[in-house]
């Protein structure tokens, strides 16, 4: 260091540069945004939470969603004086004060409007006063740096003062350019001006002179003094236009601290200039420059991290800083000239994102990473893909790339990688679609192993490897597209355990099938069925028998067994049967030859062996590969000895009670130290026990953990507590295997989506899931869960990241892969500060209210009422509320209630307002409550009073009013009463008149009521010969899900729905309505099913519309017609048309849309030859459809108000993801509800399909 004087040192810290500190999220708000300008000078918060931005051009509000700007109005006296602004402070009273080019303003929150004062000055008499800084000491004092020197409020006067200076003995006012003042832990106060820096002397009231002046520092003189700041040691920074000082006021020590070389050419220009200074919690320093960038200072260590202009985004040039704050939420706050306001969130987790992987490969590799693993010894992240192996160096170093290669033995043996694991240094062990691979990094070999099974007349190939996962003994347990593997690679041992599409008998078990057919010991078979079959044969035996009965045909995962045989008494009753899929064994050939093998001891008597078969993949017919023995197909029955049942029922035992995987492929498997493996299929999860070499899947270990059955596994996590997690393609779920207790989460709980691909747990014991949605932070807490979202506005390699593709390193760095590259970030603590929540806006009668609004309920701020009183008049009422926390406001929460109205429950959601109508009079309190972005809420919330008055009409005076009415009516039927009583005897004539009168009447009302009596009869007979048209049963496919609904009307309307499943599977679906009522519409919902009968096996449906016009018209039905829909569905292609009915909802669960498809056309019967229309769309797993007749959108209310389309659609929408039951019960409900329980006047009829 070299001296300055006896305590001035230089400080060069150039040397202690640490680049690898500086991840921190800075985002930008500029005019963008919303903000009026993006040179910002200042910022406060209030004490609502609010940011208070000053600006070149106007003062912004800021709630974290948006800005709201105040600006100068010249022909309003109480708006800001001047555009331009400098200053703003919050003091200790929560009075909000803005200094500009034209003074100082205080705003008045229930105004909205602003106090301007003048300055009492002899200095600014003929110029006006710009004010640079506000700054309020320990006794409540407002320090004002002025253009014009340091001024003080005066609150007697309520006006500005220019402060007095000691200038040598001459008490004169202190002129010249000020901006800054500082206070100290001792009650000091500290400010400057272009004559050196100054203290306060609060005895004489003016201040003087300290050692630091420009004559004794050069590198301040003609310097501004650009900011002061007390550090927690007590030293005063001084950041001036030429230096940077640190300064103790109690030893007098002084040192200049050099960050960067001063230009000399440019010294005293804003250059060289240090403008912010700003002290954290961490004990880092925060220093601003103007042309240098920003400085991070250790107090501790003197180590210093810069950040230019790459450290922060979408920013072309370097930021100049002015003033830092940090805000209630310790989040930080940087005014810039023209680059907006800076915000630094330490505790918004950086996410690095690698994207361009394959940039610089001469193969054909992409981005899409499948596997992840970092590397202890040199750190390097090793990337797997669907073409090739990357050896990741970093953005900026050249990276290594691995393919398989057909010349080279020591390449990787396939291209596509799924996972990448090491158990000791140096080597790495790679899961492929070809085979397992061992790679020595210091070698730079692959060593690599195949996998395979030799059955009976076949091979099992265990090749496409999905995961590995070390045991605590050496072994390696492989996930496979065929099984589980178990691999020791000291001894090259390998122990299989197939799924169920890829188990085999013993071969011996195959070999005494031919032996048995060889040598003649069938007693009854039948063989080589087709299609269709369904066929029996009857067979004797004299004696008790021990047999083996030997069933092939073709089963399907998913199906079950379509092809299969079974064994009955003479009674019908069913001995033994091989339709159980589960329990059988693949036949080589394609994986669905499945063959059943059992042994019997049967009693003397009559049996019947059982043969069925579906429509495809018979004897002959295959429409894949056919069988090894195909001359199985069908089933068998020998004789057998008893040797032979011995011996070889005790092998098939063995068989039977071998493991196998229920699921084509085992996409995951995790070690557990309990000396399990934990296996995820695409049917779900299971426990493999080693020491029991049991297999068992989560339903049977718990059975209320339904929700993982038949659902795909993408990855199986054991977290520090022992608790198994699993990624599913519908959810999330934890298994605690000590309390048997399963839990599921899914989108409903606050995850972004139900597709889950992987889990990690950080070192703060948090989980971190990838989704199709991007990434969630999760806190494991059951009963309280905090989901927090990320997405590619946080820095993601985009929304979808690939099933498996995770990793932790040692040092607690985790990673991520997607489809467009990879993120890696070392998690950070969640921001425990709950957000301030505030009601921002009233709404009554759509119109905002504020203190000077008519008719306002207001008397003070909106921010600060509790309570508020409206009329009758006034009872539709809305609220907007803010949860003001700047640490990712878009992820707030809201949760929101009006007590006193409805049910009272909370209601969730991410919407910031709430509307009312029609409130009744009486008391009520609207609540509103918050969470921050990392899930942390608000209990307290806010909440308003609310009275409505009750209309004049429901006053007391009214009810007084009502009952002197009242009273006077009744005592004007009392007079009148009376003088009835007085013309009795004249009436008497009359009313034997009036009796022979109603006894006419009398007879009349019976020969109406025989009328009714016939037209009722009528009525239920068309109700009956309707309802006799309908189908008994619904057709039940593996495929779909079917669900119908129908409610006639009083008088029947002619609704009609039927089914039709073709040869080839071919679903029809008719939903038809029948013009006019009763016996009418019954007789054309006769015609219309015998129509329906003849010609729905067509494939054509014009075809079939066109004959079906045809044929009623030749009825000669008059003006009666039919008003129809048709749909067909094979496979995932669907076909649709109407004749005159409403539009086909169709329910899209990739996108959670719903499509609305008007097909228009006119009702069958009308015209010939009408040219209807044919729309065809595919559909996907999940997706819904919904047939409807006209008559549930015509629900009418008491208010004669229709239901109306976009009504059904909506509530469609809201249970289009459920069940069909469950759909029809919700739409069934609300339209009860609409129609307040009433019967409908027409038909309401809808047919509810779901894709599974």
């Amino acid at each position: 260091m070299k001296k300055i004087i006896s305590v001035l040192f230089l400080l060069f810290l150039s040397n202690h540069f640490l680049n690898a500190q500086k991840n921190i999220n800075f985002e930008i708000l500029g005019i963008p945004d919303g903000l009026s300008n993006n040179t910002v000078w200042d910022v406060t918060q209030d004490k609502y939470g609010f940011l208070w931005i000053a600006t070149a051009d106007g003062l912004n509000r800021y709630d974290g969603y948006k800005f709201k700007i105040y600006k100068n109005d010249p022909d309003n006296p109480s708006s800001l004086p001047n555009n331009s602004l400098k200053s703003v402070l919050v003091d200790s009273k929560g009075t909000l004060w803005v200094g500009s080019d034209d003074g100082l303003s205080k705003f008045d929150y229930k105004t909205e409007s602003f106090k301007n004062y003048l300055v009492d000055s002899s200095l600014a008499a003929n110029s006006r006063i710009n004010v640079f800084n506000l700054f309020e000491d320990s006794k409540n004092n407002l320090w004002i740096n002025t253009t014009n020197g340091i001024a003080r409020l005066n609150k007697e006067k309520d006006k500005i003062e220019i402060c007095k200076l000691n200038m040598k003995g001459n008490i004169q006012e202190s002129g010249g350019f000020s901006v800054s003042t500082v206070e100290t832990s001792s009650g000091d106060i500290y400010s400057s001006t272009p004559s050196g820096f100054l203290k306060f002397n609060q005895i004489n009231n003016y201040f003087e002179f300290t050692e630091i002046t420009p004559e004794k520092y050069p590198s301040l003189k003609n310097s501004i003094i650009l900011e002061l700041h007390e550090d927690k040691a007590g030293r005063i920074w001084i950041a001036s236009q030429n230096a940077l000082i640190n300064y103790d006021p109690q030893n007098k020590n002084i040192r200049e601290i050099k960050l960067h070389q001063i230009d000399e050419t440019k010294r005293n220009q804003n250059d060289n200039a240090y403008s912010g200074l700003y002290e954290d919690e961490n004990g880092y320093l925060w220093i601003g420059t103007v042309s240098h960038g920003l400085y991070r200072l250790n107090l501790k260590t003197e180590e210093v991290t810069n950040y230019t202009r790459s450290d922060f985004p979408n920013i072309s040039t370097l930021p100049s800083f002015f003033k830092f704050y940090c805000d209630s939420f310790n989040i930080l706050w940087l005014c810039t000239f023209n680059n907006g306001l800076i915000k630094a969130d330490f505790q918004k987790e950086p996410f690095k994102v690698y994207s361009n992987i394959s940039e610089g490969s001469n193969s054909q590799i992409d981005n899409s990473i499948t596997s992840i693993y970092k590397s202890n010894d040199d750190n390097s992240v090793w990337l797997g893909t669907r073409s090739g192996l990357i050896n990741f160096k970093g953005s900026d170093k050249k990276n290594i790339y691995y393919t398989h290669s057909e010349q080279n033995k020591n390449s990787i043996p396939g291209n596509r990688i799924f996972k990448i694991s090491s158990i000791v240094d140096n080597i790495i062990w790679i899961a492929t679609n070809s085979g397992l691979s061992k790679y020595n990094t210091v070698k730079n070999t692959f060593e690599n192993y195949k996998f395979s099974t030799n059955n009976y007349n076949s091979t099992t190939n265990y090749n496409v490897i999905f995961d590995i996962t070390p045991d605590d003994y050496g072994n390696l347990w492989l996930a496979s597209n065929n099984g589980l593997i178990k691999f020791d690679p000291n001894t090259n041992s390998r122990f299989y355990i197939p799924d169920i599409t890829s188990r085999t008998y013993n071969p011996k078990l195959y070999t005494l099938v031919n032996t048995l057919r060889k040598n003649g010991n069938s007693i009854a078979d039948i063989l080589n069925p087709g299609n269709y079959a369904n066929l029996n044969k009857d067979f004797a035996i004299n004696e008790n028998k021990k047999i083996m009965l030997v069933s092939v045909g073709e089963g399907l995962s998913n199906f079950g067994q379509v092809d299969f045989g079974w064994l009955e008494t003479s009674s019908s009753d069913t001995i033994w049967t091989a339709f159980d899929y589960l329990k059988s064994f693949y036949l080589g050939g394609n994986t669905k030859n499945r063959v059943v093998i059992s042994f019997a001891e049967l009693n003397k008597g009559d049996y019947t062996l059982r043969y069925i078969s579906d429509d495809s993949h018979s004897y002959g017919n295959w429409n894949t590969d056919a069988p090894v023995d195909s001359l199985w197909w069908g089933i068998q029955a020998f004789e057998v000895s008893d040797s032979i049942y011995n011996s070889y029922k005790s092998l098939l035992d063995e068989n039977n009670d071998f493991p196998f995987i229920n699921g084509g492929i085992v996409n995951t498997v995790e070690y557990d130290k309990s000396g399990a493996i934990w296996l995820g299929t695409d049917v779900g999860l299971s426990r493999y026990d080693i020491r029991k070499n049991k297999l068992s899947s989560l339903n049977e270990l718990n059975p209320k953990a339904n929700s993982l059955n038949g659902k795909t596994v993408n990855r199986i996590t054991i977290d520090s507590d022992g608790i198994v997690w699993i990624a599913a393609e519908a959810g999330l779920g934890r298994y605690d295997q000590n309390k048997n207790q399963f839990n599921f989460f899914i989108d409903k709980d606050g995850l972004p989506s139900n597709y889950i691909r992987s889990i990690e747990e950080d070192l703060l014991g948090n989980l971190w899931l990838s989704s199709v949605n991007g990434i969630t932070k999760y806190n494991k807490d059951i009963n309280n869960p905090i989901f927090i979202n990320y997405d590619i506005k946080d820095g993601l390699q985009g929304y979808v990241f690939n099933g498996s593709s995770s990793f932790k390193s040692k040092s607690g760095e985790l990673f991520f892969g997607g489809q467009n590259g990879f993120n890696s970030f070392y998690p950070g603590n969640i921001n425990k500060q709950p957000p301030k929540v505030v009601i921002s806006e009233l709404r009554i009668a759509n119109e905002v209210m504020s203190t000077s609004s008519e008719n306002t309920p207001l008397v003070k701020s909106i921010y600060d009422t509790d309570a508020i009183t409206i009329s009758y008049g006034q009872n539709n009422i809305s609220f907007e509320f803010n949860a003001i926390h700047f640490s990712r406001p878009e992820k707030n929460q809201y949760a929101y209630k009006l007590e006193g109205f409805g049910d009272d429950n909370w209601i969730y959601n991410n919407r910031r307002f709430a509307t009312y109508t029609n409130l009744e009079p009486g008391d009520y309190v609207f609540r509103v409550k918050a969470s921050n972005g990392d899930g942390i809420w608000n209990e307290e919330g806010r909440s308003m009073n609310i009275t409505v008055l009750p209309p004049w009409w429901r006053t007391y005076w009214a009810y007084i009013g009502y009952f002197l009415v009242f009273a006077g009516i009744i005592f004007g039927i009392d007079r009148i009463q009376r003088r009835r009583l007085l013309a009795k005897e004249r009436s008497a004539n009359a009313i034997r008149e009036a009796e022979l009168r109603a006894a006419a009447a009398e007879a009349q009302s019976r020969a109406v009521q025989a009328e009714n009596d016939r037209k009722s009869k009528e009525l239920e007979e068309a109700r009956d010969l309707q309802l006799s048209m309908l189908p008994k049963n619904l057709p039940e496919l593996p495929n779909l899900d079917i669900a119908v609904y129908m409610k006639t009307a009083t008088e029947v309307g002619g609704d009609y729905y039927d089914f039709h499943i073709a040869l080839d599977g071919t679903l029809t679906v008719v939903l038809g309505d029948a013009t006019g009522h009763g016996m009418k519409a019954g007789t054309m919902v006769t015609a219309a099913k015998s129509l329906f009968n003849s010609y729905a096996p067509n494939p054509d449906i014009l075809f079939t519309f066109s004959e079906m016009t045809r044929c009623i018209k030749l009825m000669h039905m008059h003006m009666l017609s039919m008003c129809m829909t048709m749909i067909k569905l094979k496979g995932n292609k669907l076909l649709m048309s109407c004749a005159g009915m409403p539009p086909i909802l169709i329910y899209r669960k990739d996108n959670r849309t719903i499509e609305e498809h008007v097909i228009k056309g006119m009702p069958l019967g009308t015209f010939n030859n009408f040219p209807y229309q044919l729309k065809e769309t595919e559909l996907a797993s999940g997706d819904t459809i919904m047939l409807m007749s006209d008559g549930f959108p015509e629900l009418m209310n008491s208010e004669k108000e229709l239901l109306g389309y976009k009504k059904v659609r909506n509530l469609f929408e809201e249970v289009a993801h459920k069940e069909p039951e469950e759909i029809i019960t919700f739409l069934k409900d609300e339209g009860s509800s609409w129609t307040n329980n009433g019967e409908p006047d027409d038909d309401v009829t809808f047919v509810i399909i779901k894709v599974k």
